[in-house]
């Protein structure tokens, strides 16, 4: 009895966290598609699949909406905090590891994709946010 509930927490704890992997997958996915500016909206599919993916099986594996979306919520966050990791510590440590002659396409690069990923990272907090407090407030 104690063993078959074991394994049965197990395999929840896995579920949720590939389902979660694959989540975060699909939203992280969606950053070189808008840093890149793919003009292409086939690339956007194999993205909004996998979060798809990640929203249906964590809605079956939780069974209500107020879980789905607090676990949801949280989940999205991640991308966020990656986003903000990178905007702050991003410039400092490329300009620290790469040799003096490539700063100026460093420089080019972070002009033109660092307000992309500011944004995206903004979208994510807030809709992190906004879904963890939709779940409590649907408690």
């Amino acid at each position: 009895m104690k063993i078959a509930k074991t394994r049965r927490n197990v395999r929840r704890f896995a579920a949720g966290w590939l389902l979660g992997s694959i989540y975060v997958l699909g939203l992280t996915s969606l950053y070189p598609y808008f840093l890149l500016g793919i003009p292409n909206p086939a690339v956007l599919l194999i993205p909004l699949l996998l979060t798809f993916v990640g929203v249906v099986g964590t809605y079956r594996q939780q069974r209500t909406i107020s879980r789905t979306l607090q676990r949801l919520g949280r989940i999205t966050l991640i991308p966020g905090s990656v986003g903000v990791l990178l905007l702050v510590f991003g410039r400092a440590t490329l300009e620290a590891f790469l040799p003096d002659g490539v700063t100026p396409f460093v420089e080019t690069y972070i002009a033109f994709a660092v307000p992309a990923a500011a944004t995206l990272t903004v979208i994510y907090f807030v809709l992190g946010a906004a879904l963890y407090y939709l779940g409590r407030k649907l408690r």
